[in-house]
């Protein structure tokens, strides 16, 4: 699908993260190298990594149950998601 500057949105995406709502693990498909970063509603950084292209597992099993945000930036351009985790 194109948005309006003629780019497919999927490839303006750093990542897509999915498993929500996430149980263990917490998979996100990347488009290339990406900072990723997991925060709870209060702000507070309970993960950090830099992946590459490919898919990424990242374990939740540790983080309490409820809804936590997970930021990705890659080549400028970032988005950030709402997960849970039970």
């Amino acid at each position: 699908m194109q948005n309006g500057t003629g780019t497919s949105r999927a490839a303006a995406e750093p990542a897509t993260v999915y498993a929500d709502p996430a149980a263990g693990v917490l998979n996100i498909n990347l488009s290339g190298k990406t900072d990723i970063a997991v925060y709870t509603l209060q702000g507070s950084m309970v993960k950090q990594l830099v992946a590459q292209t490919g898919n990424v597992s990242i374990p939740v099993s540790g983080l309490a149950k409820g809804i936590y945000l997970v930021k990705t930036y890659s080549e400028g351009t970032s988005r950030t998601q709402k997960v849970l985790v039970k």
